[in-house]
């Protein structure tokens, strides 16, 4: 199941690194672009100024008058060529002897990256010799170059410096998009978990946001609505099966009367003394659901008196109180001293009905073992029973009213409450109740109370 959260995360951080990447590579190529137009330009700019130096001689020879060029413009590769291309000048590391062709051209010189500029003029003669002044012009090439190493030093300084920017610039979105989501989410988690504690009990406390934005505003409104609706249902079944259950206790124990009444007289045949049997067992269910139905249906005695209760000798109680070889098939593991605060009817319809449930459903031979603790946390008690691999997955079924293994509980032994009633009585103390499986060596079920701790 994809979340939400992540997804919005997934695009935004997509988008942003998206958008830091294209701003990113425009700006480095802006100032890349910045960068080798100012080079050229001062090259350029450098290279006329060297052709303005050239001029004749008093014989119409064209030189390079060195007297007047400046110191910063002493560069190592600087050559000027006559028309007929012969050399008029050289610097010790000039890198051609022919003109190449006008403009900006890149070349490597000793294993080192230049820019050479390229131009052609006309040498003027000497202002100062009057004669010459009548002279023609001399065509001549110029060909002036400086080292393409530091600039790309520091462009790839620039690089370096972008790139990491971004990815500066890509944690801090992040964190601040992560928090903006998760604080954006935060309404939509809290009514995740409003809903997550729902339960039978609580449908009629109406769900209250801390921050209740626009978008959630209208679900809120009818969540609640539907939890109204969901706690009236709840309460005319409650209702009706509190009285229905009521009203059959009467003829029930009419019926039960009846029969037992019947099997003391001693003229019945063995025929009927079946059919009275029967309709004993068929009662004393009937006396069983009925109470367990008014006990549900009730939710317990929320209003009655507390008592603290040994949970050793309680569940050493409850194991004498079912079938006979109960004593033999449960082990008690577990010191005497943990005590819980409860209702004896709590405890008993909580130890009677797991203790009941282990016994029916237990796989093979193995014993139902049961395992007192205590901790500061409360008194906590574990029942477990060896189980088919194949009862495992009803395991999230337990708890459910009417529930019932079909093919293991044809004989109407069971009403499918008893988990059902273990639930409410454990809510009605404070505790905590769930199944789980365990699978060291032979599968088994897993019974868990967990007992609230008494306050000193």
């Amino acid at each position: 199941m994809k979340s939400i959260s992540r997804q919005i995360l997934v695009y935004l951080l997509a988008s942003v690194g998206c958008l830091l990447a294209v701003v990113g590579g425009l700006l480095y190529f802006a100032i890349d672009r910045t960068l080798y137009h100012e080079f050229d330009h001062d090259l350029r700019r450098q290279a006329e100024l060297l052709a303005a130096q050239v001029n004749t001689d008093e014989h119409g020879k064209v030189r390079l008058d060195l007297t007047l060029l400046p110191g910063r413009l002493s560069a190592r590769t600087l050559l000027v060529l006559d028309e007929h291309n012969r050399v008029i000048f050289r610097s010790a590391d000039a890198p051609v002897t022919d003109a190449p062709q006008l403009g900006f051209n890149d070349i490597d010189l000793h294993g080192e990256p230049y820019r050479i500029y390229t131009l052609a003029g006309k040498a003027r003669p000497d202002e100062d010799d009057g004669i010459a002044q009548h002279r023609p012009a001399v065509p001549f090439t110029l060909i002036y170059g400086k080292s393409l190493a530091i600039v790309k030093r520091v462009d790839r300084v620039i690089a370096y410096a972008v790139a990491g920017a971004a990815v500066f610039s890509a944690a801090i979105a992040a964190a601040i998009v992560i928090v903006v989501v998760r604080r954006g989410l935060a309404p939509l988690n809290e009514l995740g978990d409003k809903l997550n504690q729902l339960d039978a009990h609580s449908l009629k406390k109406p769900i209250r946001l801390q921050r209740n934005p626009a978008e959630l505003h209208m679900v809120v409104e009818r969540l609640n609505d539907l939890m109204r609706r969901l706690n009236d249902a709840f309460e005319r079944q409650q209702r009706f099966t509190a009285n229905a259950a009521h009203e059959f206790r009467t003829p029930i124990a009419e019926i039960h009367s009846v029969a037992e009444v019947a099997l003391m007289r001693p003229w019945l045949g063995d025929q009927e003394k079946i059919s009275y049997r029967d309709i004993l067992q068929s009662t004393t269910r009937m006396q069983s659901l009925t109470t367990t139905l008014l006990s549900l249906a009730r939710g317990g005695d929320v209003d009655a008196v507390l008592e603290h209760i040994d949970l050793r000798s309680a569940v050493e109680n409850a194991v004498g109180r079912l079938r006979a070889d109960a004593v033999e098939t449960v082990h008690v593991n577990g010191p005497h001293s943990p005590t819980v605060k409860a209702t004896p009817e709590a405890i008993d319809g909580i130890l009677l009905n797991l203790l009941q449930n282990a016994l029916e459903y237990r796989h093979g031979i193995d014993p139902v073992e049961v395992a007192i603790s205590q901790d500061d946390a409360g008194a906590r008690i574990e029942i477990s029973n060896a189980v088919a691999v194949d009862d495992l997955p009803n395991i999230t079924r337990f708890g459910e009213q009417f529930w019932r293994k079909s093919n293991s509980r044809t004989d109407g032994s069971h009403s499918g409450l008893g988990c059902a009633l273990v639930k409410m009585y454990v809510a009605t103390i404070g505790g905590q109740v769930q199944w789980k499986a365990s699978m060291n060596g032979q599968p088994r079920i897993v019974s868990v109370v967990q007992f609230p701790a008494i306050s000193t």
